[in-house]
């Protein structure tokens, strides 16, 4: 568990690569320790940490590997954890058709399941597709200020309200100055 808390430690303070090589570390010991939740889990969360170190390739492998065996195992929150973060991989390759139908997959099953981020990038690849309205829906499910302006922006932007995305990246500059 010290090296899992480890990899939160340097993932929370954006140092992808020594949150990879501590997740690495964490799931080699639950493997040798023999608890296939934890083991799980593990991966769930080493497929999350090459997301966050940009290796999306190896993220999407890792979390498809992990979301069949929580789908075999029937475990609906490792499914869904694993779903969303395959989906913000997706997003970041700019495969949106994609992130959407795993975001989509996600609301089917446990809406709940869905963070803020999560309908951000939802909205935002929506907005890109053309899907507008669906886009508009997001909004109310973002409860952090400068993902709302973002996806406001995204949507301003794909119905050509140039005006309007301006004002919202200017509002998102100034709160980021804040920060």
């Amino acid at each position: 568990l010290s090296y899992r808390a480890m990899a939160d430690i340097f993932d929370r303070s954006y140092n992808g690569v020594d949150a990879l090589e501590y997740g690495k570390l964490a799931h080699k010991h639950f493997v040798l320790h023999g608890n296939k939740v934890y083991t799980d889990w593990a991966l769930a969360d080493l497929g999350r940490l090459y997301h966050n170190a940009n290796d999306y390739t190896q993220a999407i492998k890792i979390l498809s590997d992990v979301m069949a065996m929580a789908q075999e195992s029937g475990i609906t929150v490792l499914y869904v954890e694993a779903t969303r973060n395959i989906a913000s991989s997706y997003f970041a390759i700019d495969s949106l058709n994609t992130c959407i139908e795993l975001y989509e997959r996600v609301l089917e099953i446990r809406p709940a399941g869905m963070h803020s981020n999560d309908y951000m990038l939802l909205g935002t690849a929506y907005a890109t597709t053309g899907k507008i309205s669906k886009a508009e829906e997001c909004i109310g499910n973002i409860e952090n200020n400068l993902e709302n302006q973002h996806l406001l922006y995204n949507i301003y932007q794909a119905k050509k309200e140039y005006k309007k995305a301006l004002r919202e990246e200017l509002k998102n500059t100034n709160e980021n100055d804040k920060q």
